[in-house]
């Protein structure tokens, strides 16, 4: 199998135990190292040991929400590449979302990780972990 994303370092952000330990699942299967956060605040303390290529990031957590999270690192100067993954269709998040720099969500499989939102999701890592760190953010 080949590893597209190996030597990529990866936090995925995700109050989910179940989904947050599918995710890293998945991307170390394909060769990059994750590290995981429970929510916003859990990050915030993770990047200061850990420099990753590309954020995955709930919408829709405690204490700190992604929203919350990723207007904390823009306000610091933080370029990292997002990706934002929610289940919530709430139209003032996603326009929140463009404003702070992510242009695109994934859509959070509500029963099971289906095999075209997995495959979407694998297209847009593939793409995003290729901008140099700082310089891009994630699209889908």
């Amino acid at each position: 199998m080949t590893q597209p994303l190996a030597g990529k370092q990866i936090l995925i952000v995700e109050d989910e135990p179940v989904f947050r330990s599918l995710l890293h699942g998945w991307l170390t299967s394909l060769g990059a190292t994750t590290f995981q956060a429970e929510d916003g605040k859990d990050a915030l303390h993770k990047m200061t040991e850990v420099h990753p290529d590309l954020m995955i990031c709930d919408i829709s957590m405690p204490r700190m929400n992604g929203l919350e999270l990723v207007e904390t690192l823009r306000n610091r100067g933080e370029q990292l590449p997002i990706l934002m993954i929610s289940a919530t269709e709430n139209m003032a998040d996603i326009a929140k979302a463009l404003r702070l720099g992510v242009p695109g969500r994934a859509v959070k499989a509500s029963k099971r990780f289906r095999s075209p939102a997995r495959d979407r999701l694998r297209l847009s890592l593939s793409r995003d972990v290729q901008f140099a760190r700082g310089r891009g953010r994630a699209f889908i």
